[in-house]
């Protein structure tokens, strides 16, 4: 993206928060968990140490909702998911666990395997986000492999895939920059150049910029109208004015658009990125 009029905005991370508070799971007599708190903000992450027997999974697995909390609460994003006379089910919860054991289905693909909890989705949003994060954990290339032609670590990686292609809100969170003139946020996948609530610019990358019904998948969607249209050969070089600002995308040169049309346009957070604003 090439602004040409920089904005800026208060910027601010957002995403789930996880409190634990006084969680005790029995099992018969014995007390597996004795009592733990914890809080996790946005963006933070945290590891359960002790020796074996202590508590660590079962911990994990109530928090996950597979097991039931004795005593004690689990909030998530300011809800209680797990409290007294209250137990979420775990697959409305927003968050995803990886088994010690992989559980990857040997009879599926590595990509069935990944794209297994995107059942509803359109087929080229499937595939979108099962390519990005196959490619994320260096996976790409074993997608029509089936599990049982993995390694244990490749098996390790498919598992870790399937639990964060389907974006849990719990898991490291996305930053936020309000801009001027612009209903919706942009929203970006990393973590700011700079500190939160600090002036900002969201920067992307001109072909990254998607058009029509492809924008409608993109996290961050808005309508625009077409300014200028340069062709350049292979593409054509768009200039749209998204309230207050302008922004660049290329489109497919036989692609019909004229100056003056309306449409919509969208950016994945994962193409966005936050840089420090310096005034121009």
């Amino acid at each position: 993206m090439t602004i040409d009029r920089t904005t800026t905005a208060t910027q601010e991370r957002v995403g789930a928060s996880l409190s634990v508070r006084d969680l005790r799971i029995h099992y018969g007599n014995v007390e597996a968990v004795k009592g733990i708190s914890f809080d996790i903000l946005p963006g933070e992450f945290l590891t359960l140490l002790g020796p074996s027997g202590c508590g660590k999974s079962t911990t994990l697995r109530c928090i996950a909702g597979l097991e039931p909390a004795s005593a004690g609460t689990i909030t998530i994003d300011d809800t209680v998911v797990a409290g007294p006379g209250k137990h979420v089910q775990p697959e409305k919860r927003g968050i995803n666990m990886v088994f010690q054991s992989y559980a990857v289905w040997p009879h599926m693909t590595v990509e069935k395997n990944v794209g297994y909890g995107l059942k509803g989705l359109q087929k080229d949003e499937i595939k979108t986000r099962v390519d990005e994060v196959l490619d994320l954990i260096g996976l790409g290339k074993f997608a029509k492999r089936y599990g049982t032609e993995l390694s244990g670590g490749q098996q390790q990686r498919v598992a870790l895939a399937r639990a964060i292609v389907t974006r849990p809100k719990v898991l490291g969170a996305r930053e936020r920059l309000t801009v001027p003139g612009i209903a919706t946020p942009v929203l970006a996948a990393e973590t700011a150049a700079n500190d939160v609530h600090e002036s900002a610019s969201a920067v992307f990358r001109a072909e990254s910029l998607l058009a029509g019904s492809a924008a409608e998948s993109a996290e961050n969607v808005w309508p625009a109208k077409v300014e200028r249209v340069s062709y350049l050969g292979r593409h054509l070089d768009v200039l749209y004015s998204v309230g207050d600002s302008k922004v660049r995308g290329e489109l497919p040169s036989a692609t019909p658009i004229v100056v003056g049309d309306t449409v919509t346009i969208g950016i994945r957070a994962s193409d966005v990125h936050f840089v420090p604003h310096t005034e121009v």
